[in-house]
């Protein structure tokens, strides 16, 4: 099956693609791609949020930037998640850090975590709107032992009942977005290659924060 770039999905969501290579993606999307479904919906997102406000916020520039950079081979094998696993530490959350009285009276849309696994830091923010179908899980893999130095193609994926429901890599700013229908069990998996271990998160703390 042929894919679309994303520079013609961009055009695809603001609506200025020809009719006849609009006709084209539409029929490529009801076809069912997982990959270029997922990347107009991350697009059309990004696309309402920046007519909605004056500055896009942050953690769509990075789900964007994610996209863009990611490595040509963002496609890991899920024969690694076999290896032993590696023990992530929570270091951090937005959840559950102080806010002022009346801050929190609405159900936050972005979650933020921290967790180290040996000398790796993960650094994640999902966002998922309160009765949303998806969410966007954007992260970046860090060398603890070199000052936080981004660490590239690194294969991640995230998981529910040992299926794998999305995959991508870290890019050269240590970065990854994966996109994925709300489900319970939903698990990120990261494949430690120097340790020839895994790393395996369970958002389900985080979702439940933010819907």
């Amino acid at each position: 099956m042929e894919h679309f770039d994303i520079g013609r999905w961009t055009d695809y969501v603001r609506g200025v693609v020809p009719k006849l290579e609009k006709e084209s993606m539409d029929h490529h999307l009801t076809l069912g791609c997982t990959e270029c479904n997922q990347l107009v919906g991350l697009m059309r997102r990004v696309w309402e949020e920046s007519r909605a406000e004056v500055s896009v916020p942050e953690y769509l520039v990075r789900s964007a930037e994610a996209v863009f950079h990611a490595p040509a081979s963002a496609a890991p094998s899920p024969d690694w998640l076999s290896l032993p696993r590696l023990a992530a530490r929570l270091v951090f959350s937005s959840l559950l850090a102080p806010a002022p009285a009346g801050a929190r009276s609405a159900g936050e849309a972005v979650a933020q975590a921290v967790y180290h696994a040996g000398n790796v830091a993960i650094d994640m923010q999902l966002d998922c709107e309160p009765e949303s179908t998806e969410l966007t899980l954007v992260g970046q893999v860090l060398d603890l032992e070199q000052a936080g130095k981004p660490i590239e193609a690194v294969p991640v994926m995230l998981t529910a009942r040992k299926k794998v429901v999305a995959s991508s890599q870290s890019n050269r700013f240590g970065e990854f977005c994966l996109v994925s229908r709300v489900q319970p069990g939903l698990t990120l998996c990261l494949h430690l290659a120097s340790g020839a271990k895994k790393v395996s998160i369970p958002l389900s703390k985080l979702m439940a924060g933010v819907q």
